[in-house]
């Protein structure tokens, strides 16, 4: 018997973003039935959910509060699940979204060089 993944990413409200039970275009050669992958070309920063469950326990529905299919079932300990799948999650890319208090600094930068300048073209005339 082996363990077939099913990975599920929730955004932090529990909102269902992507599911994936194989994939095998994120690991050519290596991808198997007993494996699970997810790629997203760019995520934004910030907090998410990721469940790892067995192949067929997908979500009820598109709300991680909704739960599972297999909900109420005998857990079965990964130990006797076997050990021969993987998981492998990978982001391209995360764009850097910038702090308020360093707009806040940019801005007052911007606003005493404009202080400075005035200043100065009022000193020479």
């Amino acid at each position: 018997m082996n363990f077939d993944p099913l990975l599920v990413l929730w955004e932090d409200n529990g909102s269902l973003l992507d599911w994936n039970a194989d994939n095998s275009s994120i690991s050519p050669g290596t991808q198997t039935y007993a494996d699970a992958g997810m790629y997203f070309p760019m995520l934004w920063a910030g907090d998410y959910i990721l469940t790892l469950t067995v192949s067929g326990n997908f979500p009820t529905s598109m709300n991680l509060n909704n739960g599972f299919f297999y909900d109420g079932h005998t857990p079965e300990p990964l130990v006797t699940a076997g050990g021969a799948w993987s998981v492998w999650v990978s982001v391209g890319s995360v764009p850097e979204i910038p702090e308020p208090s360093l707009l806040l600094m940019w801005a007052a930068g911007l606003g005493t060089l404009g202080t400075l300048a005035r200043r100065s073209r009022a000193k020479r005339f």
